[in-house]
């Protein structure tokens, strides 16, 4: 996260474990209200999330193990799913806002 984001106000408002996502799963769906950004962390497999809605193996955008910081809004995240393209993906998502 950008630490003049951090500066200007934005806090984390909450962070928990990746939800299983065997068959294509509403992965943010416990984004709080406030929420502006969402930092996700992938270890172990390839996280596919498509933004639109239903996500499989080659539809969306794919997240290999690694750190991303994502604009995430309620709004897409009531719509987001994400699907694990290879192994089982683990990790953990930092919800960010105001």
């Amino acid at each position: 996260m950008d630490y003049q984001l951090i500066a200007q106000g934005v806090r984390v408002l909450s962070t928990e474990a990746l939800p299983a996502v065997v068959s294509s799963t509403k992965i943010f769906a416990n984004a709080p209200a406030a929420t502006r950004f969402a930092t996700l962390t992938v270890r172990g497999g390839t996280l596919v999330i498509n933004f639109n809605g239903v996500a499989t193996a080659t539809a969306g955008h794919d997240y290999p193990p690694d750190t991303y910081d994502l604009p995430i809004t309620v709004g897409i995240a009531a719509v987001a799913e994400a699907i694990q393209q290879s192994s089982a993906v683990t990790g953990q998502i930092t919800y960010w806002g105001r």
